[in-house]
């Protein structure tokens, strides 16, 4: 075998194996990642980035979501590989009874030159009866930065979804579903169903125990039924907060009050005279 043969052999396997080579992405040009600025390291991440299917389920409001943890492991080595750093730092704070809203800065840093760094801010906002409310807004606040940021598929448009004012609870301040109809008389019916419902969802939420997470309801005492708009009078005046009858005895020192049966709550409820329990 003569050396020039030899020589085109080698050369037809090298041509062989580059045609039978997948096609690698774009970004494996970039084999000097100095030279990246903080934008085109962004855009080699969101270039190696997958979609993500909502695999987890909200077992209280029936609802498929893509968990924090999915994200994190996929992003975590390419966010490494290309020398980004992420740091959340909350700037706001507020809570109202149960919600815990926080506004957060995200600082997305070019590890390899740390002056070079961009700055947003997103919102966090979660609803806890415990302790957890600050984790639970960071969480889901980083969540959506991080899908915003890298464009991240978890299909399921939102907007192609319409949540019932009973099921969310919203009410815009004229007590009208979001999506305002057109008024021209022929509605009344429809509207006055509507507002009924949400005034309905809402009078649910804001009578929600703080203490066991229970929907307040009204309950006997003496052959006496107490209203939920006492019980609700009585909690706010001596401890500040939405307490249920149990709660609110269990505070005093008193023995439970027992709950009004299911078919007279309606009517003796409305009755009742405004009495906080004994």
């Amino acid at each position: 075998m003569t050396p020039g043969r030899i020589q085109v052999t080698r050369t037809a396997a090298k041509e062989a194996a580059t045609d039978q080579a997948p096609v690698p992405p774009f970004v494996s040009a970039f084999t000097d990642r100095d030279k990246l600025g903080i934008w085109r390291r962004i855009e080699c991440i969101m270039a190696e980035c997958k979609r993500l299917p909502k695999t987890e389920t909200n077992q209280d409001q029936g609802f498929d979501y893509t968990p924090y943890d999915d994200i994190a492991e996929m992003l975590r080595p390419l966010l490494a590989q290309y020398g980004v750093a992420i740091l959340q730092e909350p700037v706001e704070f507020q809570r109202e009874g149960s919600m815990t809203r926080i506004k957060y800065r995200y600082d997305v840093v070019n590890t390899d030159r740390p002056d070079e760094q961009i700055t947003r801010h997103n919102y966090g906002e979660a609803v806890d009866f415990s302790d957890k409310g600050i984790n639970k807004a960071s969480t889901i606040a980083e969540k959506f930065f991080l899908c915003r940021l890298f464009h991240l598929s978890t299909g399921g448009d939102p907007d192609g979804v319409a949540i019932p004012a009973e099921k969310n609870g919203w009410r815009s301040q004229n007590g009208r579903q979001n999506g305002h109809q057109q008024d021209d008389g022929r509605n009344r019916d429809n509207r006055h169903n509507s507002n009924h419902s949400q005034t309905t969802a809402s009078a649910n939420i804001d009578s929600r125990c703080e203490q066991c997470a229970l929907i307040v309801k009204p309950v006997k005492r003496d052959s006496e039924t107490i209203s939920v708009k006492s019980i609700l009078a009585a909690s706010q005046r001596e401890y500040k907060k939405n307490l249920c009858a149990d709660c609110l005895t269990s505070r005093r020192g008193q023995p439970p009050a027992s709950p009004v049966a299911p078919e007279e709550t309606t009517e003796q409820a409305s009755q009742s005279p405004a009495a906080r329990p004994a």
